[in-house]
């Protein structure tokens, strides 16, 4: 399946950014990249960036194929409980569980559980509306998700047209706060299941790379966040997300240069990430990011 829908339909909810890479020399002749978000400023440009931080924010659906691979089974545990859907009574809640809803829901029809998928569709749609947020979304498309809900590939597609379209709903009728908590509930939930699922003492290498390189989607995630109107909500969310950074900057990226060749007159610039992060930062940055996801999912 493709990556770049895998990553989308991941924030299963409207999630990523227009990025300009500056680059600060390192050590070793590399180059420690940092990508930092240019000002959304317009509407038009707010959503854009948001539309490009899902193609960098760690999906549930590439988490669940690399453990997958690692040997790791499905956990429900995991995953948000259906049971609570009912007692967020308030905004900010119910927005940023829209969002992790929503990465369960992708979480689960990677490891293709049908009846999983059934009830986090269903929590979704019940935070739609009771966000007051229906027009968004197309009568069919409730259908079209029942339709194909034993379909991986299928219900990629069509989550991540749900979730373009509720941003570009939101945009448009200056519903900007809960576009931003969606985007950071669905980012916390996709780094909560990243850290969790993986071993502190063992961790996968290249499930740890992937949670390594969040830094610089984090980076681009706070300057959106940045963009909202600062309400109390985005506030407390957006300090939520700088602690996070706290964690991150001891996190060190260096990007190493390697062999450019062309072939067909397409030209292909080599070259690596070489991450440093030590074992107690990981189990620093996993324990803050369980009590960040906690404190949002609890009723």
């Amino acid at each position: 399946m493709n990556r770049k829908k895998l990553c989308i339909a991941a924030i299963s909810t409207s999630l990523f950014l227009v990025a300009c890479n500056g680059e600060k020399k390192g050590g070793d002749g590399g180059e420690v990249v940092d990508t930092i978000a240019k000002e959304p400023t317009t509407d038009s440009s707010r959503l854009e960036a948001t539309r490009q931080i899902m193609y960098s924010i760690p999906s549930t659906a590439e988490t669940a194929d690399l453990l997958k691979e690692a040997g790791t089974t499905y956990d429900i545990k995991m995953m948000n409980d259906v049971k609570f859907v009912d007692k967020y009574n308030v905004l900010k809640k119910q927005a940023l569980n829209l969002g992790i809803y929503g990465a369960d829901l992708n979480y689960a029809n990677v490891f293709e559980k049908s009846m999983e998928v059934q009830l986090y569709m269903e929590s979704c749609q019940s935070l739609v509306k009771r966000l007051g947020i229906e027009g968004a979304i197309s009568d069919n498309v409730w259908d079209r998700l029942e339709e194909n809900k034993d379909d991986r590939d299928s219900l990629n597609s069509i989550i991540s047209e749900v979730f373009f379209d509720l941003d570009t709903y939101l945009e448009e009728n200056d519903k900007t706060e809960i576009s931003g908590l969606i985007v950071a509930g669905g980012w916390i939930e996709g780094l909560f299941i990243a850290t969790q699922m993986m071993s502190e003492k063992k961790p996968n290498q290249e499930l740890l790379d992937r949670v390594a390189e969040q830094k610089l989607s984090l980076e681009n995630l706070c300057k959106l966040m940045e963009s909202y109107t600062e309400t109390e909500n985005i506030k407390s969310v957006r300090e939520d997300l700088k602690r996070l950074q706290g964690v991150f900057a001891k996190v060190e990226i260096v990007r190493v240069k390697g062999e450019t060749t062309t072939k067909n007159g397409v030209t292909t610039i080599g070259g690596k990430n070489e991450i440093n992060f030590p074992p107690e930062v990981f189990i620093e940055l996993r324990n803050m990011v369980k009590e960040i996801r906690n404190s949002y999912t609890k009723p």
